[in-house]
Formats: C-alpha cells, sequence, structure tokens
C-alpha cells in the first residue's frame, strides 16, 4: 500500500470541503446561494460584492475541515501522499481577487499545501489522471473529474466528517 499512495495526489476543493462558503453567502445576503443562481440580476450583483468586499477571507471552516485536513496530513507524512489544494475562482474577472482571498484564508488557517487556484470549476478535471483524488463538494464537477481520468469523492454540502469514501482511499 505505501508504493500505491505514494504515487497519489488528493486534491481538496475550499468552498464546501474546507470553507463554509454557504454559511457567509447566507449571512451577507439572506439568501442560500443555490437559490440566488436562479435570479441572473441578484446572482451577478452578488457575487461582484462577495469579491470585491473579500468575504473569500472571512470564510468559517466547515464542520468538520480539521478532522478531514488530520486524515490527508497522516497519509501525507505516513505514506508520502502529496495533498493540494484545487479551487475555484469563478472565473477571470476576480480570479486575481478570490485568489488571492483564498490564499489568505488558508494561510490564516494555518494550511500550507500547494494551491491551484482555476478560474471556473469546468477547469478541475484537467487535474485529473489515475494517480489523482478530487474530494469536491459538486456533483458535476467530481463526474467531470472521474470522466477525465481521475478518482473522486463527493463531499457532502453539510459536513466534512469522515465518512467510508474518504477512509477507504487506500482502495483506490
Amino acid at each position: 500500500m505505501e508504493n500505491e499512495m505514494k504515487t497519489f495526489t488528493i486534491y481538496l476543493d475550499m468552498d464546501g470541503v474546507l470553507s463554509n462558503f454557504n454559511k457567509e453567502y447566507e449571512k451577507t445576503f439572506g439568501v442560500h446561494p443555490d437559490e440566488a443562481m436562479r435570479d441572473k440580476k441578484n446572482k451577478s450583483l452578488h457575487w461582484e460584492v462577495f469579491c470585491k468586499d473579500h468575504h473569500f477571507s472571512k470564510l468559517e471552516l466547515m464542520p468538520g475541515a480539521m478532522e478531514l485536513l488530520h486524515f490527508v496530513d497522516y497519509l501525507h507524512r505516513n505514506y508520502g501522499v502529496k495533498i493540494e489544494i484545487l479551487s475555484s475562482t469563478g472565473g477571470d474577472k476576480y480570479h486575481d481577487t478570490v485568489s488571492a482571498d483564498k490564499k489568505s484564508w488558508l494561510n490564516k488557517n494555518g494550511i500550507y499545501y500547494d494551491t491551484n487556484f482555476v478560474p471556473g470549476r469546468k477547469h478541475k478535471s484537467e487535474y485529473a489522471n489515475h494517480n489523482s483524488i478530487l474530494i469536491d463538494d459538486t456533483e458535476d464537477v467530481v463526474d467531470a473529474f472521474k470522466k477525465a481520468g481521475g478518482h473522486a469523492i463527493l463531499q457532502d454540502r453539510k459536513s466534512t466528517r469522515l465518512n467510508s469514501s474518504h477512509t477507504d482511499i487506500s482502495r483506490m
């Protein structure tokens, strides 16, 4: 198992896996982001405010995020598994701002893995290969990553508590 796992890279999504995007969004706008997505006008306005006011640097940790981080750190220290962050910035317009805010958030929370910020979730599949595992909370992202040749775990959006999918990573 040790030799097999040394070749793996685990990519951790941020929003919905490590950081609680939905909670900050609801606190700021009084509406869940899924509901806001249906209203194109408010979606654009909300996104602009969220980015310009640096809300990505203010997010709370997801419930169970520290447990997940301890688990992947264990895999890194004991089996040489490479751990990286793979997170979308939501597009080109605020890519630099959101990237800087997400990096600040990671540093503030003591998370120092290499970072990969992509200007849209569709780009995450570009990191997929037979030696990569993505932990993400968005079903279409997980499906695209698998279709591109990677392994992926769909994370429950309510909590990052470890489940059998995480602890069975060695079987991938």
